[in-house]
């Protein structure tokens, strides 16, 4: 991790436990194992974007990426595009 940076797999542990979910609770909220949540938390395996935007959701949680002074909320984007 460089500077600030805050690893992906505390990012959703983190949102898992502030909302009182359990793994396989929030896998049942996204369409994915427990196994596959644990393996996140633990960086083992990386989640597709769509299912860290999936997670981000379920755990009411908003994301925003800055690139090149441009602003956009990932929450927006769906399976639909």
């Amino acid at each position: 991790m460089k500077n600030n940076q805050i690893s992906y797999g505390i990012i959703i542990k983190n949102l898992r436990k502030s909302n009182k979910l359990s793994q396989t609770e929030l896998g049942n909220l996204v369409g994915v194992s427990k196994s596959s949540i644990s393996a996140y938390e633990l960086e083992t395996a990386i989640p597709s974007i769509q299912t860290f935007i999936d997670i981000c959701n379920a755990c009411h949680a908003k994301i925003t990426i800055n690139f090149n002074n441009l602003t956009f909320e990932l929450e927006k984007l769906s399976r639909e595009f």
